[in-house]
């Protein structure tokens, strides 16, 4: 007979798997709306705005279009932290290892790293999977919609996981990891079964090859995705399609009639005449018109530019990102929103150097391994003794031709450079020489041909300063 305890533990567990399989569903529409699944961001949005407030007949009738607004905004958080001059370098003594660099070039290490911090971005935590597949090392990026996790008393920490896989037949199966076992399943169950080559199902590396990537400590493991970027793609899509049908039916108006004596299924066409003949002194005049809805265009797109503005503020981007207008910021506000961002960016470069370093290390074990196993002779053991060394490329600042010259007038006025300085630095000439000689021909032809430079306005900054000397 099950005792009290027993049936609390049995509850327990019944939340915990159902608890589970809505988590797993809610990261799966996340996933789908990350790799632009029309099909299943159709149905996301009619099961999430149904009655809420459109009709299911509504919903069937619109067409829903999609936009991808969200590899923009991830594009634009992440840009600026690795670039493309990521240097990841491992050193064995003083020396970079060359097996490791032609590793790293084969598993396209730094594209991955990218693509995992694009994921944290809109999912919370991404893994990186070092893994030996097809006869060499490969990088598999997991996000919590393909992924169950069992932790340590910490539960940030990885204990045991499995993926959710699909064979060279179509079949779903899982792969399971522990810190002392590897072995497939079909489903929930059915007997394990031992993965290629791994007869004993014995987990065959020194650590689990799994490296984590969180943003947010959460009140589990992954923690909750990006919840306001998601809704913001939702409606943005609903919006488009509902602006749409309006604008269609605005086209093609609904019509009324008044005393016509119309059959019930008649219908407005071009080149259609409409009579009616024989109309008493006691009824009502016969009348057709249309009803004009009066659609606010103006504001509704204003409307949607103002969640659009707010959704990139609160990604800490600048509002100017999310504008249609071909203005610029000014360069004060430009400065102070690019300041933000890279406020946050430095703060995620620790995070992010430990990260790298754990996949490395991890690179080099899984590779190793299959090596001495002799499953991979192309690129020789690499030592596990080195150091891996990071560089994080600087993101160098865009400047706009009206902030070239605003800056060149400053530095003139103030007698701190000249044209002979600029003529240097647009045309990458050695020394000054070159340059004077550069500016001689210029003033010679200009002489010669009657040119004459572009009328100076006095907009000087030191007029503006209030410098009279």
């Amino acid at each position: 007979m099950l005792t009290l305890d027993d049936l609390i533990a049995l509850t327990w567990q019944k939340r915990k798997i159902i608890s589970e399989t809505q988590r797993i569903s809610q990261f799966k529409e996340f996933r789908y709306l990350y790799e632009n699944d029309y099909e299943m961001i159709k149905e996301i949005i009619k099961s999430t705005f149904v009655n809420r407030p459109f009709s299911e007949e509504s919903l069937k009738g619109m067409v829903i279009q999609h936009q991808d607004v969200l590899s923009k905004i991830l594009n634009r958080k992440t840009s600026g932290i690795i670039g493309n001059n990521l240097g990841i370098e491992y050193l064995v003594g003083d020396k970079p290892d060359e097996n490791f660099k032609e590793l790293a070039a084969q598993t396209g290490l730094n594209n991955k790293i990218k693509e995992c911090l694009r994921r944290m971005e809109f999912f919370n935590t991404s893994i990186a999977h070092t893994i030996y597949r097809d006869g060499e090392i490969d990088i598999d990026i997991i996000t919590g919609d393909e992924a169950s996790v069992l932790t340590k008393t910490n539960f940030l920490k990885l204990k045991a996981i499995k993926l959710e896989r699909v064979n060279e037949e179509g079949e779903i199966y899982y792969s399971i990891w522990t810190e002392d076992k590897h072995f497939i399943q079909f489903s929930e169950g059915d007997p394990v079964q031992p993965n290629e080559n791994n007869p004993d199902m014995e987990m065959p590396y020194s650590n689990l090859p799994f490296s984590i990537l969180r943003k947010n400590e959460g009140m589990d493991f992954w923690g909750e995705p990006n919840w306001g970027l998601f809704f913001y793609s939702l409606l943005n899509d609903l919006s488009r399609s509902d602006d749409d049908l309006a604008e269609f039916f605005q086209k093609w108006s609904t019509f009324y009639a008044i005393n016509m004596n119309l059959p019930e299924d008649f219908r407005l066409s071009p080149r259609t005449f409409i009579g009616r003949n024989k109309v008493n002194t006691n009824e009502a005049k016969p009348e057709i018109g249309y009803i004009n809805a009066n659609i606010n265009w103006e504001s509704l797109i204003s409307n949607r530019n103002y969640k659009a503005k707010y959704t990139y503020v609160n990604e800490g981007l600048s509002a100017n990102s999310a504008s249609l207008e071909t203005l610029s910021q000014s360069g004060i506000s430009k400065m102070m929103d690019e300041s933000e961002l890279e406020e946050y960016r430095e703060e995620l470069k620790p995070r992010l150097s430990r990260f790298i370093k754990s996949v490395g290390q991890n690179l080099i074990m899984t590779h190793n391994y299959h090596v001495s196993s002799g499953d991979i002779k192309d690129i020789k053991a690499i030592p596990e003794d080195g150091v891996i060394r990071i560089e994080f490329g600087e993101q160098s600042t865009i400047e706009t031709i009206s902030d070239i010259k605003a800056r060149r007038e400053m530095e003139m006025e103030f007698g701190e450079r000249n044209q002979i300085d600029f003529i240097m630095e647009d045309f990458n000439f050695d020394n000054r020489e070159d340059a004077i000689q550069h500016f001689e021909k210029i003033k010679e032809e200009n002489n010669k041909y009657g040119l004459s430079p572009a009328p100076k306005q006095d907009n000087s900054l030191k007029t503006k300063l209030g410098i009279t000397q």
